[in-house]
């Protein structure tokens, strides 16, 4: 119900908001058949045969199998590709540009996200995410959102919410916050809620 959501907000200084799923919703089934689009995209121009969505998520298990952090970044994975550099390069600047086209904003949130501004509450975007802020930052701003003032992506600071909630500790650090001033919203109940939780924020 998003007037108990507004109470909470009310009852808090500072909002954090994960991104996909949450503010975004993404125009496929699933996240993964945005590589689909892709395969068909770079097919079509250059008449040939990539079977590119079956081997980024191979790739995506490599890296993430073979990286020392706890979340990879898409240019890691893009590293496991089995293509020469200068397709890996077009495959990944289609990846972004598709990213880009599939995302909408997703209205109840929307509401929301509105709604602290009007509010001013000092809002930070928390991802859990392969894309770097700055990949993030574009989507979220063709999607009509501004006002917060960071993105934190998983990817950029190698702590992620889900694995103990360590990329909220890292903001917290960072931007010298209280927790009990914090509300986070998202739409992963172990990442976003009961990890947020674990580390004395409400969500």
């Amino acid at each position: 119900d998003l007037n108990q959501i507004k109470k909470q907000i009310d009852a808090h200084k500072i909002i954090f908001f994960d991104v996909f799923d949450t503010l975004l919703k993404r125009d496929v089934c699933q996240g993964r058949d945005a590589f689909s689009l892709v395969e068909k995209k770079y097919n079509t121009v250059h008449s040939s045969n990539l079977h590119f969505a079956k081997e980024r998520q191979e790739a995506e298990a490599l890296a993430r199998k073979k990286c020392k952090f706890s979340e990879v970044n898409i240019a890691e994975i893009y590293q496991f590709l089995p293509y020469t550099q200068m397709v890996r390069n077009e495959l990944l600047q289609l990846e972004l540009e598709v990213e880009k086209d599939i995302c909408r904003p997703y209205f109840p949130m929307q509401q929301l996200y509105d709604y602290c501004v009007q509010k001013h509450k000092t809002i930070y975007i928390v991802s859990d995410m392969y894309l770097p802020a700055c990949s993030i930052e574009q989507i979220l701003t063709k999607n009509g959102y501004a006002g917060y003032c960071r993105i934190y992506s998983s990817c950029d600071y190698r702590v992620t919410k889900w694995e103990n909630g360590d990329l909220f500790n890292r903001i917290v650090t960072d931007e010298n916050l209280t927790k009990k001033d914090i509300l986070h919203i998202g739409n992963d109940k172990i990442a976003d809620f009961k990890m947020a939780q674990h580390q004395g924020i409400d969500a």
